[in-house]
């Protein structure tokens, strides 16, 4: 038998070197050519907050206009920024379309109730109506939703007539067999007498 040959780390180590020298050159590679956007450089100053003032709005927004510059001295009550109005014009257009399609609803409701011929609604209604025609169409679906009830109510009355009619002729029929079967048996009595 041979003797096992002895191993060497000679090979290990060197190719460990390689895969190092390897590594920290693509490294050094890479830092020098590639650029690093995103750092920023900016000088500070820092202050003391015992004379900071916290400005806020009570419902929040986007800031549209800063009316005052830093180091400006201000006086109480005057206008510092000027808030994007769009999202609260959005909020106040839906509170409002809601104002509204419930002041057409309460009309139609209590003409229904009051069994009015037509709707009566607010003046303030009217008037809204006559410029946006969002409205128009709210006064316009409640009128109609209005009349289909109307002709509904009055197709189940008809109805209700109809039947308490035929119901009335079963009853004269009905009267009328009693009569009948009444002096049918008198005449039976009589002949069994």
């Amino acid at each position: 038998m041979s003797a096992p040959t002895p191993w060497s780390a000679r090979r290990p180590v060197i190719l460990g070197l390689l895969t190092l020298l390897v590594l920290i050159g693509g490294f050094g590679a890479w830092a020098t050519q590639t650029q690093i956007s995103g750092a920023i450089v900016a000088s500070g100053q820092i202050e003391v907050e015992r004379n900071r003032q916290v400005v806020q709005h009570p419902d929040g927004g986007v800031v549209d206009e800063i009316l005052v510059k830093e180091g400006d001295r201000v006086e109480a009550g005057q206008a510092l920024i000027r808030l994007d109005p769009t999202l609260l014009r959005a909020r106040l257009e839906t509170a409002e379309s809601q104002l509204y399609e419930f002041m057409a609803r309460r009309a139609r409701l209590s003409a229904e109730l009051s069994g009015a011929a037509g709707i009566t609604f607010p003046p303030e209604l009217v008037a809204e109506a006559e410029n946006d025609p969002a409205v128009q169409e709210l006064i316009d679906g409640q009128v109609r939703l209005f009349n289909a009830r109307a002709e509904s109510v009055a197709k189940s009355v008809e109805l209700l007539v109809g039947r308490r009619n035929q119901i009335g002729r079963q009853i004269e029929g009905i009267t009328a067999q009693q009569e009948a079967l009444t002096s049918q048996l008198d005449l039976i009595q009589q002949e069994l007498q």
